[in-house]
């Protein structure tokens, strides 16, 4: 990639990230900072790339402590579809897994905060539609974890999902976007609840095998696959990834106070969430 490319009066550094839908992630740098531009893959229809554009254009106007400040968005002359945000510098929670296992305790205390972050987003009437562990964003000093990637799964003109759908629930992968509500967001976290447990997902594979136990087959206990996972946690995880959104928590900041909860308060100290 040449320096001279450039969106906006952004200069493009270098590529960050692919994102699981195909959208890189630039580095970039005016003369005052440097920001994070993705740029949407080239196969989203126009029809989803304007959903994406009007997506940022609602995230622009959320401040939250723990998501990612959305500066700019909009279409380059030679038509390609991006979005600018603040940089952090640090490592996504899926990179810090690769790394080291981590503690029950802080896996909990990590997804109650993603948990109260979507609920602050579901509240503005936004769905993240797209949560696994890379698109948490662990700041490099401080560990603080911020929200990142929101994005809706995007269809080919094949109709199916472009990129890999494990972490996304039954409803959305069948395309019933009816359905489709804060409680779609619950699963996902409680797929990324799952991992950091059990230490992989509950359904593996691709193609039309993941699907087939996306729709149908019934999870195992993370307490199948590592006997020292408390039994609070094990049923707080199968809770939250119920195949129907009926049998979910109704909103994520339920989900939020059962992770809190499940230890005793001596340990650490929590807000409630509404």
């Amino acid at each position: 990639m040449s320096d001279a490319q450039r969106i906006g009066n952004f200069r493009l550094d270098k590529v960050l990230s692919r994102t699981a839908y195909g959208n890189f992630v630039y580095l970039a740098s005016d003369d005052h900072c440097h920001v994070a531009i993705e740029v949407l893959d080239d196969r989203v229809p126009p029809d989803q790339a304007e959903s994406f554009l009007i997506n940022a254009r609602c995230l622009s106007k959320l401040n939250h402590r723990n998501l990612l400040r959305y500066i700019d968005y909009g279409r380059t002359e030679d038509g390609r579809y991006y979005t600018v945000s603040e940089f952090i510098q640090g490592i996504t929670l899926r990179e810090r897994v690769r790394k080291e296992t981590i503690a029950f305790d802080e896996s909990a205390r990590l997804l109650a905060t993603v948990s109260q972050t979507l609920h602050y987003v579901h509240e503005h009437g936004i769905l993240h539609r797209n949560l696994h562990l890379g698109s948490i964003l662990l700041e490099a000093n401080s560990g603080k974890p911020y929200v990142t990637d929101f994005g809706f799964p995007f269809l080919g003109d094949d109709g199916i999902v472009i990129g890999n759908p494990s972490h996304l629930s039954p409803e959305l992968v069948r395309g019933d976007y009816h359905l489709v509500d804060g409680r779609t967001d619950v699963y996902s976290i409680g797929i990324m609840l799952y991992e950091l447990l059990a230490g992989q997902r509950p359904f593996r594979g691709g193609g039309v095998e993941l699907i087939n136990q996306i729709f149908s087959t019934k999870p195992s206990p993370p307490r199948d696959l590592n006997g020292d996972i408390p039994v609070e946690l094990n049923r707080i995880c199968l809770k939250a990834i119920a195949k129907r959104a009926s049998d979910r928590y109704s909103t994520a900041a339920e989900l939020a106070n059962d992770l809190v909860n499940w230890q005793t308060p001596s340990k650490w100290w929590w807000p409630k969430f509404r």
